[in-house]
Parts: C-alpha cells; sequence; structure tokens
C-alpha cells in the first residue's frame, strides 16, 4: 500500500487541486444540517416566511458551489491517477522486457498480459477514484464528528461508542479480503493463460480436434476463479451488513436518547434534526470508508503481483557479463549439458564436446 501511495505522490500537484476542491465540497455538504436547525428553531417556530425563503436561496446557492466543486474534485483525481497507472504500465512493460528468456518459458503469455491489463486496472481505481472517494468520506467523517460533539457532547460521545467494534472488524475482514483478493488474480491469470495458449497453438488443437478439450479445461480453470469470487464476496458481503448495521444502530441510539434529552428540554427540536442528518452523514461516510477498505485490499493484492514483477531481477542481464581478456578465434565445448527451464527433466544437450579452430566453419 506504500507504494501505491508513493505512486499517487508523484501526481501530488494535480491531487492537491483536487484535495482543495474537495475541501470546499466537504465544507458545504455540512451546511444542511445547520440549515435545517435554522428553519426548524427559527423559522417555523416564528412562522416567519422571509426567514425560509431566505435560507432555500442559500442552500440552492451552496449546492450549485458543490456541484461544481465535486465535478472539479473528480476531474483532477481521476487525471491524476490515469497519468501514474500509465507509467505503472511502462515501467511493468519494460521490466517483464528486460527479463531472461527463460523467465517467459516458465510462464504463459496470458499470465504476463493479465499482469500488465488486468490487475494495472484495478490499481488504477485505487489510485484515482478511490483516494478520492477516501478523503472526501474522511472529511466528512471528521467534519461531521466535529459538528456532532459541537450540537450534543454526550450524545456523540454515545455514538462514537460503537465505532470501535466496527473498526476492529473491519481491520480483520480486511485482510481476509486482501488474501482472497490475490487469489482470484491469481486463477484469472491462470485462466487468461489457458485461452491463449489455445488461441496461439489453435492449429495444432484443429488438428487433434482437442477443442472440446481445451473448451472443458479453460471451464475448469473459469469454475476455480467463480469458487474464489463467491468466497471473496461472501468476507465483503458480510462486512458490508456489519458495518451498514452499526451505523443504523448507532442512529437509533441516538434517536432515543435524544428524544429524552429533547423531552428533559435540555435539547431543541432543531438541534435533534440536525444532529440527527449529522449522524446519517457520518454514517454514509464510514460506510463508504469501510466498502473502499475493501476496495483497497483487493488493490493491495493485484499490487503485490505487480510489484513483484517490477522488483523481479533478471537471471541474465541485458548489459555487463563477462569479457575475455584476448580473442583467439578458436571456440571449445566440453561435456555440455542443457535443458530448458521450463522442463528440466528433458534434456536437450547431453555430453556435448565441440573444438573448432581459428578459420573453421
Amino acid at each position: 500500500m506504500s507504494r501505491l501511495l508513493r505512486l499517487a505522490w508523484e501526481e501530488r500537484r494535480a491531487l492537491g487541486v483536487g484535495l482543495f476542491f474537495l475541501v470546499v465540497a466537504t465544507a458545504l455538504s455540512l451546511v444542511l444540517p445547520q440549515a435545517l436547525r435554522v428553519i426548524v428553531d427559527e423559522a417555523l417556530g416564528a412562522k416567519d416566511q422571509t426567514v425560509i425563503d431566505r435560507m432555500a436561496l442559500g442552500l440552492v446557492v451552496v449546492f450549485a458551489v458543490r456541484a461544481v466543486s465535486d465535478a472539479l474534485r473528480f476531474y483532477f483525481f481521476n487525471t491524476a491517477g490515469e497519468r501514474a497507472v500509465a507509467r505503472l504500465r511502462e515501467e511493468l512493460f519494460a521490466r517483464l522486457v528486460d527479463q531472461e528468456v527463460a523467465f517467459f518459458d516458465m510462464r504463459r503469455t496470458g499470465e504476463l498480459t493479465s499482469r500488465l491489463t488486468a490487475d494495472t486496472t484495478v490499481l488504477q481505481h485505487a489510485v484515482s477514484n478511490n483516494i478520492a472517494t477516501a478523503l472526501r468520506s474522511g472529511a466528512q467523517a471528521v467534519g461531521g464528528l466535529t459538528m456532532l460533539f459541537y450540537t450534543s457532547p454526550s450524545l456523540a460521545l454515545l455514538m462514537v461508542a460503537v465505532v470501535p467494534p466496527v473498526a476492529i472488524a473491519g481491520v480483520v475482514v480486511g485482510r481476509r479480503i486482501r488474501q482472497a483478493s490475490r487469489q482470484v488474480q491469481a486463477a484469472l491469470a491462470e485462466a487468461t493463460g489457458v485461452a491463449d495458449e489455445v488461441f496461439t497453438g489453435i492449429r495444432t488443437v484443429r488438428a487433434f480436434a482437442a477443442e472440446r478439450h481445451e473448451v472443458a479445461r479453460y471451464r475448469g480453470r473459469l469454475s476455480q476463479v467463480l469458487s474464489l469470487m463467491y468466497q471473496r464476496s461472501r468476507l465483503s458481503a458480510a462486512f458490508m451488513a456489519g458495518s451498514g448495521f452499526g451505523g443504523l444502530f448507532a442512529a437509533a441510539l441516538v434517536l432515543w436518547y435524544g428524544s429524552r434529552l429533547m423531552i428533559r428540554g435540555d435539547l431543541s427540536v432543531g438541534s435533534l434534526t440536525s444532529f440527527l442528518a449529522y449522524t446519517l452523514l457520518v454514517s454514509t461516510s464510514l460506510s463508504g470508508l469501510t466498502d473502499l477498505w475493501g476496495d483497497f485490499m483487493r488493490a493491495s493484492g493485484s499490487a503485490e503481483r505487480v510489484f513483484e514483477m517490477i522488483d523481479r531481477v533478471p537471471a541474465i542481464p541485458l548489459e555487463g557479463g563477462e569479457r575475455p581478456s584476448s580473442l583467439a578465434g578458436r571456440v571449445s565445448f566440453r561435456d555440455v549439458r542443457f535443458a530448458y527451464p521450463s522442463r528440466l527433466d528433458v534434456p536437450v544437450l547431453q555430453g556435448l564436446d565441440l573444438e573448432l579452430a581459428p578459420g573453421e566453419v
């Protein structure tokens, strides 16, 4: 995950502009609950139509500015993410091309193509849209919590008590989602490799009338992918259900205790309405963060596979190596043995002896 953040850091200027518009949009999203409080406590209580009209007009202006800010935030974050992932694809492709020939003998072309396309696409969403959404949800949650404590500290403490269990469950389940996502990407790469192998050797497949066999082999790979995807979906569904219930349970507690405070006269109707609106805002933001946590765990699994390829050192570098001190034009082989890395049990050369004198062909 740290390398993903460093990848995004290279686009810090565009991300900084996007962050500015994100702060503007988040600040404006906190205005509505306060407007509800003013309307309920002052305008409706005094039956002043002028105050209601003025608040409605102000909200229209706020919503318009927020919509523009959201659009600009999305644009800058999305373009920054696309540029970052384009550099990642270029770096990955360059590292793959630098690998020794034996590396390609031991891996299917489809597997490498999957790293270059499917895995980097997952990372693109993580670096662009998911980071922007996470920052927006986080800012809304922090701003909403601040306003909650400003409105009623006792009610805010009651609501915050629900957060630790949800957070702990998120960390535990998130790790399992990450492992499941890595297994899904690996199985998907194997299925892609089978398809690529069949397409490349379609003449051989047709010559041996092996079409049904290859279809069955590909179906078996897809069955493994689906089984792993079902497992990941069950984990994600359980996580979403738990986090969603936590947010609604907190809202129910706020409504119950806030009504008691209102009956005792410690809280006005407008303040309780505003508090409930902030509670829903915080609950929605935290729910969005929990969903994004699962997405980040899936992206982390893809990142491990991509960076594993990038960090791999070729067994035979393209430059450097041994250089003879002198050249006499004589070539001599003594007891040479060779087998391809992908089939070490099938020797190609065994005990080859060869002597070529200068001038011989």
